[in-house]
């Protein structure tokens, strides 16, 4: 992550499918191309934007799925801001704090230029198309560094400031998405501190003011949370993208 490599952010995508065949039949909208450049789509903006190609991705799901999590950094250090993960994916936000009485502000000419920015962000998915000499060419391609920068976005302030946090960033390709929203989640349930220690009363109360067991042992428990021997909990963000013509 890092300023320096914002410029590539454009251009960072993979491609997930790539269909090549009779340009009459595959595509016959795209008009002969003889400089071999791509013609690019941004896709995801609508659901029936690849109407005219479902018959070909129809089987595509099946060949694509990758549920197992793919690793593409651990212990990367987050930034203490979001711009300086990528000021293309996360642009500076336009507030202004006014060092003398803290309050905070927003102006109309930094407003304007973060929206823009936002506008010009690298989609998640494009489709990228050429016919040379009848022949069709499609690739359908993800930017995954754009999506790992706008969760690692989101996790920016979220820590003390003395620390440093590492995060991990890893992706998968999830084809049945219309099983993931009908998944069951187990019943959430709430723990008890019953076997908890109890702390000692606060040694600053008032004379005579005490706190009874109970309390005494939700406060042992807070106490025992600020141990730097206590296991560190784990904040996840996860940007998701979805693509209705290839999702079954």
């Amino acid at each position: 992550m890092g300023a320096h490599a914002a410029e590539d952010c454009h251009k960072a995508y993979s491609a997930l499918l790539a269909v090549s065949g009779p340009s009459a039949i595959l595509c016959p909208q795209l008009e002969p191309n003889t400089s071999l450049d791509w013609e690019i789509q941004k896709l995801g903006r609508f659901p029936g934007e690849l109407n005219d190609l479902n018959w070909v991705l129809q089987r595509a799901p099946m060949q694509m799925a990758m549920h197992d999590w793919k690793q593409i950094s651990t212990d990367t250090t987050l930034p203490p801001s979001r711009d300086q993960i990528c000021s293309i994916c996360q642009p500076k936000l336009p507030i202004i704090t006014d060092p003398k009485s803290g309050a905070r502000s927003e102006k109309a000419q930094e407003a304007a230029r973060y929206e823009r920015s936002i506008k010009l962000q690298p989609p998640s998915y494009i489709l990228l198309s050429r016919v040379i000499d009848e022949q069709a060419e499609l690739r359908f391609s993800v930017n995954i560094r754009t999506m790992a920068h706008h969760a690692c976005g989101r996790l920016v302030g979220l820590v003390h400031a003395s620390d440093v946090p590492k995060v991990d960033i890893s992706w998968r390709l999830v084809t049945n998405t219309l099983d993931l929203a009908k998944r069951s989640l187990r019943a959430f349930t709430l723990s008890s501190n019953t076997e908890d220690t109890a702390a000692e009363n606060p040694p600053g109360f008032e004379k005579g003011v005490t706190l009874d067991e109970e309390q005494r042992r939700s406060l042992g428990w807070m106490i025992a949370q600020e141990s730097e021997e206590i296991d560190p909990f784990t904040e996840e963000e996860v940007d998701e993208a979805i693509l209705p013509a290839m999702a079954c």
